[in-house]
């Protein structure tokens, strides 16, 4: 069976489609970013932990992409208040850094 095909361009369809396209990656995004805050205020026992929970993090990702990542070691005191500068921290958890 023979087929005829016509392409039709409209510079007003076409608008509207890039309107479109930009819209949801903003909106994509945005939505990573938020991901990705959320996965540094998480607390880690070590590097090798924080650094899996990136890379399945990064599994999840189609339009953005983690360019560096940093983590750093944080103290964890026990008690209410700020501790004295002579008091020793009760242990360390890794985080990721944001730059």
């Amino acid at each position: 069976m023979n087929q005829r095909w016509l392409v039709v361009f409209s510079p007003q369809a076409h608008q509207r489609g890039l309107k479109s396209v930009n819209k949801h990656c903003l909106k994509q995004t945005t939505a990573n970013f938020k991901a990705f805050k959320k996965l540094c205020q998480q607390d880690f026992q070590s590097i090798d932990e924080a650094q899996n929970a990136l890379i399945k993090f990064e599994k999840t990702l189609k339009l953005t992409f983690v360019a560096e990542s940093d983590f750093v070691s944080v103290p964890h005191y026990h008690g209410a208040g700020r501790p004295s500068n002579e008091q020793k921290p009760d242990g360390f958890t890794i985080r990721q850094k944001v730059h």
